[in-house]
């Protein structure tokens, strides 16, 4: 378990989180899901296809939360060095205990705006929506500090241009707060956004791109179907605009 001093700042986050992860065991129900569990390792593979991981390798993860993707990922690359941070003391505790039995996991409480990290530490800083959460800026300039020259960031976004997500994020905000388990504060942006802020940071080789149109609560049947059909959309220039989420790559030049 961590044991550390509760994180000050971000306290609708913080509260929202430890309630749902004492609660229900995860961060997002859209986790426990065979769609989402899918959507996991789909990432946890573009993960390691772009950003290929060592024993060596000092990884950071931002808004690990209960683990869901943290473990996807160490199952895939079990050498791994991560260092798993999150507002959610809670969320802390679950994710050390669940993942217990990697002693490369290193599970630290972290307001990621404000890290506590020397600079230049880390390898790589990896992330499953984690950016929308806080203030976006101020987290991409401290992933731009710890990050070592020619450090490599890969974090994955909602994409405020899906359909669903924009209703989500405007007028039908107070039903996803209730039903959907959102947080009161967070707000996801468009790719041009995101794109623009990490520039603004730092970061080189730029590139944010949507992808991704299985929605978590695709019934278990329609899997196959809907994950080829969303293959083809995420080839056409037009249609990818409005996938469910964002890829965002960058480096930190050397």
């Amino acid at each position: 378990m961590c044991a550390c001093e509760p994180i000050r700042g971000y306290d609708s986050e913080v509260r929202h989180f430890d309630e749902l992860v004492v609660q229900t065991g995860e961060s997002w129900w859209g986790h426990r899901t065979p769609a989402g569990i899918r959507r996991l390792a789909r990432r946890a593979r573009l993960l390691t296809d772009g950003i290929q991981l060592s024993s060596s390798d000092r990884v950071l993860e931002i808004a690990a939360g209960a683990g869901a993707f943290t473990e996807t990922v160490l199952r895939r690359v079990p050498q791994a060095h991560i260092v798993a941070t999150d507002i959610s003391g809670a969320s802390i505790d679950y994710l050390a205990s669940r993942l217990r039995e990697y002693p490369n996991l290193e599970p630290r409480l972290a307001d990621i705006t404000r890290l506590e990290f020397e600079d230049e530490v880390f390898d790589a800083a990896i992330g499953n929506s984690a950016l929308h959460h806080v203030d976006t800026q101020l987290c991409l300039k401290e992933l731009f500090r710890v990050l070592r020259p020619g450090g490599r960031l890969l974090i994955f976004e909602p994409n405020l241009l899906n359909p669903e997500v924009l209703l989500e994020s405007t007028v039908a905000r107070r039903l996803a707060v209730r039903s959907l388990e959102y947080s009161v504060e967070e707000q996801t942006h468009t790719r041009w956004r995101y794109r623009s802020m990490l520039r603004r940071a730092g970061f080189v080789q730029v590139s944010v791109r949507p992808f991704d149109f299985l929605h978590p609560k695709t019934p278990r049947f329609l899997l196959g179907t809907v994950v080829n059909v969303g293959r083809v959309l995420e080839c056409f220039p037009i249609l990818r605009e409005i996938s469910g989420s964002l890829l965002l790559a960058a480096r930190r030049p050397a």
